[in-house]
């Protein structure tokens, strides 16, 4: 009895706090706009609960009940748009729960818990005012240039600086235009990261307890080889310079150098661990963080990338503990 009950109260939990969660969604949508820290959590706790109730229930049949039971109560309650955002939330916790569950490498779990997350956005983009949200958000800082600098009692300097930064804020206008395809989908790379973190975090903490495969520290982090490839075809469609397919490029190119960044992070700490004590790591990286970052992404994207060919810190010839000390 103890361990049916188990089983069965993290699937009603899970769909409990999805319905809450609808409902609260549908009343602040009501009330005028989103907002605020439910909304910001949501995304994320939800698809780790049910996550965590696939993981507890080792079974389908308490899972699909409360899936259903969730989708009754919500398709009564909300419009459809709202319950199909839910759903993949759900999807996506199932997705990840089940691929922990089965020992599946880390990069494939990333992605079954993302598939639901980008099929719902590719479905919903359409739907989004895109220059309208721009135009606004232009005007806004436009807006606020022109209030800093009313102060400056002359008028030609006034105007002379107004066009300088009006100039740099077309140009930043124009990159985001670009780019807000790529940023959406890192965005839903790092909800899913984090549901996948939440979930493993969840598992020890399961009666009874569920073993996971386990991930190896940070510095000998790898990214799979076909993002090198993905990077590739990004390059060859900015070259082609065709229209759509030059903001596919990219946008294939921003995704793929900030996953390959994660490696070559991997790469610098491994490096670093190699040849400084612990205080002069602390040292370096504090002053690397505050005055050189933009260096130290731009060299973890090269070294990320050298790193899939060079193996420059020879995971592959020597035996797991290298002495490596982080």
């Amino acid at each position: 009895m103890a361990l049916s009950a188990a089983r069965l109260i993290p699937p009603l939990i899970a769909a409990v706090v999805t319905v809450a969660s609808v409902l609260l969604w549908r009343v602040m949508e009501a009330a005028g706009g989103l907002g605020g820290l439910a909304t910001m959590i949501v995304p994320f706790v939800v698809p780790a609960l049910w996550g965590m109730a696939l993981l507890a229930s080792r079974s389908l049949q308490p899972l699909l009940g409360a899936v259903v039971a969730w989708l009754i109560v919500g398709l009564a309650a909300v419009p459809g748009e709202v319950v199909l955002s839910f759903l993949a939330y759900t999807a996506s916790g199932i997705g990840g729960g089940w691929s922990l569950r089965n020992g599946l490498r880390a990069d494939r779990c990333l992605l079954l818990t993302l598939l639901p997350l980008a099929l719902i956005l590719a479905w919903l983009l359409p739907q989004i005012p895109a220059d309208q949200m721009f135009d606004e958000m232009q005007g806004e800082f436009a807006a606020v240039l022109e209030q800093g600098l009313a102060a400056q009692p002359d008028a030609a300097t006034r105007q002379a600086a107004l066009a300088t930064y009006q100039s740099s804020l077309d140009s930043f206008m124009a990159l985001m235009r670009l780019i807000w395809p790529g940023l959406l989908l890192l965005g839903l790379i790092f909800q899913a990261a984090v549901v996948l973190l939440l979930v493993r975090l969840s598992a020890r903490y399961l009666r009874p307890a569920v073993e996971l495969r386990g991930l190896p520290p940070f510095h000998r982090w790898e990214v799979p080889f076909y993002l090198v490839w993905v990077l590739a075809a990004g390059l060859a469609l900015v070259a082609a310079r065709a229209g759509v397919f030059y903001q596919i490029g990219i946008n294939l190119i921003l995704i793929a150098a900030s996953l390959l960044s994660i490696q070559g992070l991997a790469v610098q700490i491994n490096l670093v661990g190699r040849v400084a004590l612990p205080w002069l790591r602390v040292l370096f990286w504090a002053i690397a963080g505050v005055f050189f970052a933009p260096l130290v992404l731009a060299a973890a994207v090269l070294l990320g990338l050298f790193d899939q060919w060079l193996d420059l810190r020879k995971l592959h010839n020597v035996p797991v503990d290298d002495g490596v000390q982080q």
